[in-house]
């Protein structure tokens, strides 16, 4: 998986970024009406001090909201997906886009 450096230009913060960006698939359990799903992958590369965005390549099944993404250990995210409507859905496997941000410390 490709990884970039972005350098923060402005002289007040030196702190540089590193970017790891993966396409993994993503197969929740079903989710409860009103609830929030949490699904874990591996996503290899990625540190506990990263910061994750996770943004579905394929439409998720109506209803199902994405909600956000965080490391839970090194390897691994765990994906959150929200049902806001009155009944389960259980959605089927979907290529998710990772987008790590990595702090260069």
């Amino acid at each position: 998986m490709p990884k970039y450096l972005i350098t923060n230009l402005e002289k007040s913060q030196t702190e540089n970024v590193f970017i790891h960006i993966g396409i993994i698939s993503i197969n929740p359990a079903s989710i409860a009406a009103g609830t929030v799903g949490e699904t874990s992958v591996t996503f290899l590369g990625v540190p506990t001090n990263a910061y994750v965005v996770a943004l579905p390549v394929d439409t998720l099944e109506a209803g199902l909201v994405p909600q956000g993404a965080r490391v839970t250990a090194v390897n691994t995210v765990a994906v959150r997906i929200y049902n806001p409507t009155a009944g389960a859905i259980d959605g089927i496997a979907k290529n998710w886009l990772l987008i790590a941000l990595i702090p260069n410390t």
